[in-house]
């Protein structure tokens, strides 16, 4: 199970120039007791780019003002360190009234959805020190001990996660903050299914929000790479500078891992992958990595590192990767297996899953 905030903390680009133009303004204004002269940083995602900006406290008290295309999740940070969510709409004036050493109980008013964010919140707190706990008993447990507990207590968060979710699309239909969690939960670890899911219970002013049309647009890339369709084909760069199409391993059954050598999780799972290579390679499975790296020297040495034998291909554009983008890749690891012909016949395979496909096709 894993935690986030859809916080790909991508440079600025054209995006932010188009959504600015309509954008209209909003302000916060605070006192934070104990911040003194600190400062407050604001910063949201909007496509791909990071939109931040700062202010400086004068004893405790800032002004902030922005603008916003939407309702949108703002991350304010006070002293670089502390950090307070808060959710603002177009036109809005919102007064923070808090104290720095305790900010989950600070006051904000002037928001419309802040008060959905709570909520929300309340559940996905219990949902995530629940996984704490679970996560420690991991780590003591180790990869050759008795998981079942440990992967009994993740699926029942998984469904505790589930039923939250759909108590927040179906309670709050056209709040944009739902459209948002959708994203959160289903698009950013990616789950086509239950995004769609819950998609379909919001209301016309979720869907028309911001979110509402980035959710919609996941989920039509979504389809692009969903169990049965053709897999699109690509070009990119190998090992040596040479290009490589997907394409050109049609006739196999092949595995297209998005990976990373900065990605623990991918790291983990290689050698699981490597031992069902070894075991299906000769009967006709190969293997086509796509590294989302931008430093080619820590690429290359995970390769060795993990045995890696089969094929790779890299732009070493990071998370800008045109293959990761065409195949909408949200997370690393993520995989497609595709068979000869040239479709998609399952994703995302993890662990013995990948093992045990593999011995029903061969």
């Amino acid at each position: 199970m894993k935690t986030s905030i859809l916080t790909l903390l991508l440079g600025l680009s054209s995006t932010i120039v188009l959504l600015a133009q309509e954008s209209k303004p909003f302000s916060i204004k605070g006192k934070i007791d104990s911040l003194a002269n600190g400062k407050v940083i604001f910063q949201y995602q909007l496509g791909d780019s990071l939109v931040k900006d700062s202010v400086q406290a004068q004893n405790g008290k800032f002004h902030f003002k922005g603008r916003v295309p939407s309702t949108i999740y703002i991350a304010a940070r006070f002293n670089d360190q502390y950090f307070l969510p808060v959710i603002v709409s177009p036109k809005e004036k919102i007064r923070i009234n808090g104290h720095l050493g305790n900010l989950k109980a600070a006051k904000i008013r002037g928001s419309k959805e802040q008060p959905v964010w709570e909520a929300w919140s309340k559940d996905w707190n219990a949902i995530t020190k629940q996984a704490g706990v679970l996560y420690k008993l991991s780590d003591s447990i180790g990869e050759n001990g008795d998981r079942s507990a440990v992967e009994a207590g993740f699926k029942a968060l998984d469904q505790q996660t589930e039923a939250a979710v759909h108590h927040l699309a179906t309670a709050h239909p056209n709040s944009p903050l739902a459209a948002f969690i959708i994203l959160d939960r289903y698009v950013s670890y990616p789950n086509p299914a239950k995004a769609a899911k819950f998609h379909a219970l919001l209301g016309a002013d979720a869907k028309a929000s911001y979110y509402g049309k980035e959710l919609e647009k996941a989920i039509a890339e979504s389809q692009k790479t969903a169990v049965g369709v053709m897999a699109e084909d690509f070009t990119q760069p190998d090992t040596e500078g040479n290009p490589m199409k997907l394409s050109s391993l049609h006739g196999k059954y092949v595995l297209v891992d998005f990976w990373a050598s900065w990605c623990v999780p991918c790291r983990k799972e290689n050698p699981n992958v490597v031992a069902a290579y070894k075991k299906y390679h000769d009967k006709g499975f190969e293997i086509l990595g796509v590294s989302l790296d931008n430093n080619k020297e820590a690429w290359m040495k995970a390769i060795a590192a993990d045995d890696l034998t089969w094929y790779h291909v890299s732009d070493l554009k990071g998370w800008k990767n045109e293959a990761a983008q065409q195949y909408g890749v949200k997370s690393v690891p993520t995989n497609v297996l595709i068979d000869p012909s040239g479709k998609i016949i399952a994703k995302d395979l993890r662990g013995e899953a990948l093992e045990e496909l593999l011995k029903t096709l061969f």
